[in-house]
């Protein structure tokens, strides 16, 4: 995570120029709480954008909403970079591009979450979106045909960071990851992904529930025609404990979408256990590939 200056200068109340840099950060809540800011149209362009940026910035929101709003920040948006219970709202067909997303900074904030809702309503991250960076009790919710991109996703990246969690939910809803999503990594521990409903997850390479010694991580996929599609394989348990993936209600797991072999892993390493996968009602298809 790259260091933000202290010294700012106030601009219009809301946006703060950096003392480095020439474009505007937006701080939404920089040391207050209960600050609410609304973007109802038009394109808005920021360098970093911080909904909560220290320790008391708390209880912060900030509002993307309306076809044709659009921000986007040239670098990172964080949801609770140091403050706690910190909101983001995409809706109604807004649109928020950045480099990396963070819904929990640092380990001094929690409860923040992001809810983005509604058709065309899109949440881009180019590189990496963290739900719990090194905060925890972080929060991601996709819902009402909504989408959010990331190159890499993480619940739970570090080992200070737990019991975060992502709701997918309703037709036409998906998070789409280019490459790998992780439930649970480095240590960190009780993170839940939730697919319901018709929604859809879409993984490019691999996708893991609990990497290294992380444990009681877990993944939901349940209701017709909810997805977690995954073009290679998905590790449920690598050295820790209590990991889990459950299909259910006419929900499916699909394992290998490209032609190369793909496998599904439970218990990768020795000296794990309790890790598991549940199917009842629903379908889990390893194409190409085999359990192991």
């Amino acid at each position: 995570m790259k260091y933000i200056p202290a010294v700012a200068a106030t601009f219009c109340g809301l946006l703060l120029l950096s003392a480095t840099s020439r474009a505007q950060n937006l701080y939404v809540g920089s040391n207050a709480a209960n600050v609410t800011t609304n973007f109802t149209s038009g394109t808005n362009a920021f360098d970093d954008t911080y909904v909560g940026y220290t320790t008391g910035a708390t209880n912060n929101l900030l509002n993307v909403s309306g076809a044709g709003t659009v921000l986007t920040n040239t670098n990172d948006l964080f949801v609770g970079y140091d403050g706690s219970g910190n909101s983001l709202i995409i809706s109604n067909g807004g649109r928020v591009a950045n480099v990396d997303g963070w819904i929990g900074a640092t380990a001094n904030s929690s409860g923040n979450s992001a809810l983005v809702t509604g058709a065309n309503s899109v949440w881009t991250n180019s590189v990496v979106l963290y739900v719990g960076g090194y905060g925890g009790s972080s929060r991601l919710v996709i819902s009402n045909g909504a989408s959010v991109a990331s190159m890499v996703g993480y619940l739970g990246a570090f080992a200070s960071s737990s019991n975060n969690s992502a709701l997918v939910t309703g037709a036409n809803s998906v998070w789409n990851n280019v490459l790998d999503l992780t439930i649970g990594r480095s240590g960190s521990s009780s993170n839940n992904l939730v697919i319901s409903n018709g929604a859809s997850v879409a993984v490019g390479v691999n996708s893991y529930v609990g990497t290294g010694t992380s444990s009681n991580n877990s993944a939901l996929v349940t209701g017709t025609g909810s997805l977690w599609s995954t073009a290679f394989g998905l590790n449920v348990g690598d050295q820790g404990g209590g990991n889990s993936l459950t299909v259910t209600n006419g929900g499916e797991v699909v394992v290998g979408t490209t032609l190369n072999t793909a496998n599904l892993v439970i218990s990768a390493q020795a000296g794990a256990s309790s890790n598991s996968v549940s199917v009842g009602g629903g379908r889990l298809l390893v194409t190409n590939g085999q359990i192991n």
